[in-house]
């Protein structure tokens, strides 16, 4: 299996990369950034489901939200 270009123009108009190190750089950087991402949700339900809130509500005053 394949990652990368599919044969559809860039949307800002560089070129796709050749370098094959640099792409395996770049997707490997893709796939940090979505486990890093995952791991930051399953941290906000955990707080969620520990505090029972979620950041605005522990960080800003009760008055500042609407009700």
């Amino acid at each position: 299996m394949t990652f990368g270009n599919l044969g559809a123009p860039s949307l800002w108009g560089a070129s796709s990369l050749t370098d094959p190190e640099k792409k395996k750089r770049g997707l490997n950087s893709e796939i940090a950034n979505g486990r890093l991402a995952m791991m930051a949700i399953t941290g906000m339900m955990f707080q969620n489901g520990y505090l029972g809130s979620t950041g605005p509500e522990m960080w800003f005053p009760s008055s500042a939200s609407r009700q």
